[in-house]
């Protein structure tokens, strides 16, 4: 025998154990389905998590080889989204707890679609630093773009972030209700599904270090105005450099 079982749950509710929200059990006899599970990521790119089952005892084409199955989040293969944090110019991705590139900025990139074919979309987004909920206070809104007959690639920028601090954000379309009145005001909010909606999602880089603080660290000897390694490219750096020479008060 063997089973799995897909629970939702959120913030407000606590989660009945009853019989389960999705439910997947062994097609075949004995082939302990379920033995493993893990996340997929996002597998297609539409914005929805995706799930691995294992069934160690399955057979396919020899004796009990196992099988390992990919179960699609939106139940189906749907068109990709693509959500993507990225570094400011929209050049490198951030991979998921990463670091930005910037002290105050990040970019966030995301396939544009309408429901009714060609019409012009924007991103709208929300974003928060770790220890705040989404509460659909300062969403803010990209410009518009054509999303074209297949989709178009949008990118944004999130600005005016604190350095060293650890955020997560969320995305949606906006459509252009002028194009085509029957469309919805926005689609459904997605991110990157490699974590939870209140889980941090990437860190800014700290500050930079400017003159000011290395004549203050070499005046006082005081202070420590970044981290060993900020920049993490395996070097002291410079005021940390001075104030381990030079002694406290000197």
């Amino acid at each position: 025998m063997g089973e799995v079982r897909v629970y939702y749950g959120n913030v407000n509710n606590p989660i009945s154990y009853s019989g389960g929200d999705w439910v997947k059990s062994n097609i075949k006899t004995n082939m302990k389905m379920g033995y493993s599970v893990a996340s997929a990521g996002d597998i297609n790119g539409d914005g929805y998590a995706d799930i691995l089952v294992g069934s160690p005892m399955e057979t396919r084409t020899t004796n009990e080889e196992g099988h390992v199955s990919l179960y699609y989040g939106n139940g189906i293969r749907g068109a990709a989204l693509a959500p993507r944090q990225l570094n400011t110019g929209a050049t490198n991705p951030i991979a998921p707890l990463g670091m930005s590139d910037n002290a105050g900025a990040f970019d966030i990139e995301m396939i544009g679609r309408t429901p009714a074919g060609r019409g012009r979309v924007a991103l709208q987004y929300e974003y928060k630093n770790l220890h705040s909920l989404y509460d659909g206070h300062w969403i803010q809104d990209g410009t518009w773009y054509d999303s074209g007959l297949t989709g178009t690639k949008m990118a944004t920028q999130i600005v005016s972030l604190t350095p060293s601090m650890n955020y997560h954000w969320r995305v949606r379309h906006k459509y252009n209700l002028s194009d085509n009145p029957f469309n919805p005001p926005t689609g459904r909010w997605v991110h990157i599904p490699w974590n939870g909606w209140n889980e941090s999602d990437l860190k800014t880089h700290p500050r930079a270090i400017t003159m000011n603080d290395i004549i203050h660290c070499i005046l006082t000897g005081t202070g420590y105005v970044s981290d060993m390694d900020r920049n993490q490219d395996g070097k002291l750096d410079v005021s940390d450099a001075v104030h381990t020479m030079l002694p406290v008060g000197r």
